[in-house]
């Protein structure tokens, strides 16, 4: 007569079985992540221009991301200039992506792998803020409401080829030269500061927000940026609105 196993010994057989079964299940994918800088007046028309030629794309960002079930940790790579995680497991991710001269941002994803495109990519997109690079703030996932998907397959819209060019100090007709605001030259503050500018159809620049440069520096950045004269732009024999980027030096 044949001795029947033990029904532990059955059960942890089973259990195995079951393990083994689900592992190979398991789904994996790459996940790229696409890096954008925050623009903090996003509802103003320039702004809006500029996401649409992707001006604020980061470049060359790190990521690090930690599966929240497992516990694993991943240390992004670089493809096209995004952070890029190759073959990892579908589920969810506590993703944190730095950059110098940038606040850390920390951003939970679900990684699913059933909606990459056809070479295995699911997209994700992430917002930086600039500021100290030790201060890690939360993403809200309502930064891109309507304009582009939280994450998926990386088919996210290109601009146009009929989206207007960039402009840029060479393009000016006239680019009067900034006042040197008394408080900065008393304080030997000095350096660059960059505009952007909304060009409107008949070449003149009717908003102007500093960007980057001294704080003391900006508002006569973004005066003069407003008596600036672009040369027309024409899409198809029309003219349209775009935006520039105007770069001014102080020199005390």
């Amino acid at each position: 007569m044949k001795k029947s196993f033990p029904k532990f010994i059955l059960m942890m057989f089973l259990l195995l079985l079951a393990n083994i079964i689900c592992f190979a299940q398991v789904k994996t994918c790459n996940l790229r992540l696409h890096v954008f800088e925050y623009i903090e007046d996003n509802k103003t028309e320039y702004a809006s221009l500029l996401r649409m030629n992707q001006t604020n794309v980061i470049t060359d960002a790190k990521a690090v991301a930690v599966n929240t079930l497992a516990k694993e940790t991943f240390n992004s790579n670089l493809s096209s200039s995004k952070p890029y995680f190759y073959k990892v497991k579908e589920g969810k991710y506590e993703v944190t992506v730095s950059k110098n001269g940038y606040r850390k941002t920390m951003d939970l994803i679900s990684l699913d792998c059933s909606i990459t495109d056809r070479d295995n990519k699911y997209c994700e997109s992430i917002l930086l803020h600039r500021g100290d690079e030790k201060e890690v703030i939360k993403a809200n996932p309502t930064f891109y409401a309507g304009e582009r998907p939280r994450g998926g397959a990386c088919n996210l819209t290109l601009p146009s080829p009929k989206l207007p060019p960039l402009m840029q100090n060479g393009d000016a007709l006239s680019l009067p030269k900034p006042a040197y605001p008394a408080a900065a030259r008393a304080l030997r503050i000095f350096g660059d500061v960059s505009v952007y500018v909304l060009i409107d159809e008949t070449s003149i620049v009717v908003e102007a927000k500093a960007f980057r440069g001294h704080e003391l520096l900006r508002k006569a950045a973004e005066k003069v940026a407003l008596e600036a004269k672009f040369t027309p732009t024409l899409i198809e024999k029309t003219p349209v609105k775009t935006i520039g980027i105007i770069t001014y030096d102080f020199v005390p």
